[in-house]
């Protein structure tokens, strides 16, 4: 599992930390990695309704390439735009590009 900082509604900065992590991870031999929920942009940051993007989406594509790259399976936590609202998901990213799962709260939304 990786720990990592998130800062609200810094997703750049987030998400080059999610990437550096998923490739340090990858260059030590582990085979899955678990990072936060909300990674991207803090669930409870004040921009993150506005911010959030699709899924797939380029916030996505930057985790998913990450993985594949490193050859590790990823779960990871992103705030995703749909239907005129956020909601929490989760990515399921195998180790090549054919595809990732998202797993959508029915609970979340904002």
């Amino acid at each position: 599992m990786g720990q990592m900082l998130v800062e609200g509604g810094r997703l750049q900065e987030n998400l080059a930390r999610a990437v550096a992590m998923v490739g340090q991870a990858g260059h030590q031999g582990c085979q899955i990695v678990v990072l936060p929920e909300c990674l991207d942009l803090g669930w409870t940051h004040l921009t993150a309704g506005q911010s959030a993007s699709e899924i797939p989406g380029s916030t996505s594509e930057v985790l998913c390439r990450a993985a594949a790259e490193a050859g590790v399976y990823l779960a990871a936590g992103l705030t995703e735009r749909a239907g005129g609202r956020s909601q929490q998901c989760r990515l399921d990213q195998r180790r090549t590009l054919d595809g990732a799962e998202v797993h959508r709260s029915p609970a979340s939304g904002a």
